[in-house]
């Protein structure tokens, strides 16, 4: 069996599990109000990469066609590269799936960048697709708003881009948006205000444990996975990560049961100054499951009976040296005991 886990920092939405809550609010959003964009905002490594990504794959449904951008890797030293890059990586998606359209001309994007997005993208993509949505998964909007608030691009690309894609029907857009961001200006955050956002927070307990119990064969009880999910405080990435490792430790050692040590050595391996969280109380019934939690349950009792045996051991060898000192005292130096003299008895 191959390791189902990553180790790497790309997440592709493989092994995905919970956010259930989330598809549903998209549902509602994406039918109530169909032009508004939509932002998911959430710490770096939380899952938003693999959110959209499940999207992508059909996860709200196959009546709409998504295409993935990542803002990140795209060329955003001006507008008309940034616009010819989302149109040339979506059609070429497109294309995968069975379509054929031409790819844009860079050069028709210099003099009017937005001109050039809707009449060879925007415009031959509605078409086409008649009355089937196109979602446009835009990851990494901080990386746009970063190239805006330092004067690479104007202030006002993102609102541009938005209103030149709502000029067209069936254009969805969903951004993510790394959450706090210190190098981002508050001010530049306002949009928010007026956007339909959802946060992305890290898994829940359930879904984590899916996670890391359900693609393996070895066992994992319970309480191991829950040691992993205390770990991990439920980010997906580091759960990736650690999981990863522990199958190919489990591997290596033909186990066929991992433990709360084997977990606690690869945390150590991982991070020399992470601290693992404390050891919780838990029930594997093997011989060194039983003699960790027969220690720690009696650990206590143990000191003071080892501590009052040392103090009784100290005691005995003082005595002794005391005994040995006293009884080889020369005589010279005893001190002489005073006689008792007996007096007649009156008559």
């Amino acid at each position: 069996m191959e390791n189902p886990y990553h180790s790497s920092d790309t997440q592709t939405g493989h092994l995905f599990f919970g956010r259930n809550n989330t598809f549903d609010w998209l549902q509602r959003q994406l039918a109530q109000a169909p032009g508004e964009p939509i932002i998911l905002l959430g710490a770096a490594r939380v899952g938003k990469t693999a959110v959209l990504h499940q999207i992508k794959n059909g996860r709200l449904g196959h009546h709409f066609i998504a295409i993935y951008l990542d803002l990140h890797q795209l060329v955003l030293s001006s507008i008309s590269t940034f616009l010819y890059e989302i149109s040339t990586t979506a059609l070429k998606q497109l294309n995968e799936n069975g379509h054929e359209f031409p790819l844009p001309h860079q050069n028709s994007f210099v003099a009017q960048p937005f001109a050039a997005f809707g009449k060879q993208f925007l415009q031959p993509v509605t078409t086409t697709l008649q009355n089937t949505p196109l979602l446009l998964l835009c990851d990494n909007l901080d990386a746009l708003i970063l190239q805006m608030q330092n004067g690479i691009l104007p202030p006002d690309t993102l609102d541009t881009f938005i209103q030149t894609c709502q000029e067209h029907n069936n254009i969805r857009l969903i951004f993510t948006l790394t959450f706090p961001n210190e190098a981002i200006n508050p001010e530049n955050l306002m949009f928010l205000d007026h956007t339909p956002h959802r946060e992305i927070g890290p898994l829940s307990q359930e879904a984590a444990l899916e996670l890391i119990r359900q693609p393996v064969e070895y066992i994992i009880v319970k309480d191991v996975a829950e040691y992993i999910y205390r770990l991990t405080e439920g980010y997906p990435e580091k759960i990736h990560q650690i999981c990863h490792t522990l199958f190919e430790h489990h591997l290596e050692n033909q186990l066929h049961q991992v433990t709360i040590a084997d977990v606690a050595i690869i945390s150590r391996q991982q991070s020399e100054t992470a601290v693992p969280p404390s050891l919780p109380v838990y029930d594997v019934q093997t011989p060194r499951a039983r003699r960790a939690r027969l220690w720690y349950a009696y650990r206590p009792g143990i000191i003071l009976v080892l501590l009052l045996i040392t103090l009784a051991g100290i005691a005995y060898i003082n005595g002794n040296n005391r005994n040995k000192l006293l009884g080889n005292t020369p005589a010279s130096q005893q001190t002489p005991q005073a006689e008792t003299a007996v007096l007649p008895t009156p008559t």
